[in-house]
């Protein structure tokens, strides 16, 4: 059930958490400063990347600290295995939700798509 449980916590918070940071930013008042500025918008994407992945791996590590400690679960005999199909798996969960975030205008149509992507998944 662990797995299960880690793929669902991974699906709806990438999806969600990308998705609301994209439409926020895009409703924000500092957005025009932002699509003035001389930057490219590959930097923008990046950074909101970077932002969702960063918030994922630290809620990922308190969960993974969690299991090991309390659930005994053997996580440190494939570290290397365990690392890449995780930061797989957010990545194409927050790229996904960039894409939702980008395709929709308004907060709430982002949400009921990304539940709708989210629970397909």
């Amino acid at each position: 059930m662990y797995p299960y449980f880690l793929t669902l916590i991974i699906d709806f918070v990438g999806i969600m958490l990308a998705s609301t940071l994209v439409v926020m930013e895009k409703k924000s008042r500092a957005f025009f400063k932002t699509f003035t500025a001389p930057t490219s918008g590959m930097y923008h994407l990046l950074g909101g990347y970077l932002t969702n992945i960063a918030i994922l791996f630290s809620q990922l590590a308190v969960i993974l600290t969690a299991a090991f400690y309390y659930l005994k679960i053997a996580l440190l005999e494939n570290l290397l295995v365990t690392a890449v199909i995780l930061f797989l798996s957010v990545s194409f969960f927050v790229l996904l939700g960039t894409l939702i975030g980008q395709l929709f205008k308004s907060q709430e149509g982002t949400t009921i798509a990304s539940i709708s992507v989210g629970s397909l998944f």
